[in-house]
């Protein structure tokens, strides 16, 4: 009985850690985890970088096609530099100049 009880713990502690690893792992932007509040907002940034990127595939004359960078992420609309995690406008900074590798890495696509 003694070593059932033992092996039961250590398969309890070894699922719990393999959860907790794959928990982590999700809606993280360079090793930075998004704030709950602002996972939606990462979603549409992403879902619109991707749909943009698919769409620069059909279309022929993108030339003509002015370019507003605060739409495409190269650029915050309202960008004051704030390094701090915990400031709005580092995270809107933040969902606007989100790359699609950023966005496959933390989760962000389906």
């Amino acid at each position: 009985m003694k070593l059932q009880a033992i092996l039961s713990s250590v398969a309890l502690v070894a699922a719990m850690s393999f959860s907790g690893a794959a928990v982590a792992q999700s809606n993280m932007i360079d090793d930075v985890q998004v704030p709950a509040d602002k996972i939606q907002q990462f979603k549409d940034a992403c879902a619109a970088l991707q749909a943009k990127s698919t769409a620069s595939l059909t279309t022929d004359d993108a030339a003509d096609d002015p370019v507003d960078a605060t739409t495409t992420g190269s650029t915050g609309a309202n960008s004051q530099d704030s390094a701090d995690p915990a400031s709005e406008d580092y995270w809107d900074d933040l969902a606007l100049s989100v790359t699609l590798e950023q966005c496959n890495s933390g989760g962000f696509l389906p």
